[in-house]
């Protein structure tokens, strides 16, 4: 095992991104079983923001009155733009950190204005000579009303840390 911890996030970690306003919860550092999480509500504007930024206009994303027509029935999150939150916990919380992969599944649709919380939880740590490569679970659920959560992307990524 490879005990030596991110001095910085060697306590309970909570960050507020100023830009975005999300907060970031957990404690995720070299050791198996650290995890963090965050939630977060997408907008139609950050929709189509990520729409005019990636060039995936598909009108499933952008256009209601479309969508309203699909099976979906409404405007859905970009899948890619659901899973950028495992990102965002990792370049929050571990400076340095450098995506080496990811994998994902998407199963099921994420629709406009519904609430996500996104997890990462530490499953192996590998000492490499440049740093830990974590290997790290990844995975999004919908929070309903009532509370329950259900899965919506699932997968694993590889991350680089530097050594403390």
């Amino acid at each position: 095992m490879f005990p030596r911890v991110i001095s910085t996030l060697s306590q309970q970690y909570r960050a507020l991104s100023s830009a975005s306003g999300r907060v970031i919860t957990g404690r995720l550092t070299a050791l198996v079983g650290s995890k963090c999480e965050m939630s977060h509500t997408y907008s139609q504007a950050e929709v189509s923001q990520f729409a005019n930024l990636s060039g995936d206009n598909n009108r499933i994303h952008i256009d209601a009155e479309y969508a309203s027509k699909t099976p979906f029935g409404k405007p859905i999150v970009h899948g890619i733009f659901t899973s950028s939150l495992f990102s965002t916990i990792l370049g929050s919380t571990i400076t340095g950190a450098v995506y080496v992969s990811q994998s994902l599944q998407f199963l099921k649709p994420v629709f406009v204005d519904s609430t996500v919380l996104a997890k990462i939880e530490v499953l192996h740590v590998e000492k490499r000579k440049r740093g830990n490569l974590l290997t790290c679970s990844s995975t999004v659920d919908i929070v309903l009303e009532e509370g329950e959560l259900v899965r919506t992307v699932t997968g694993e990524a590889k991350v680089l840390i530097p050594f403390e």
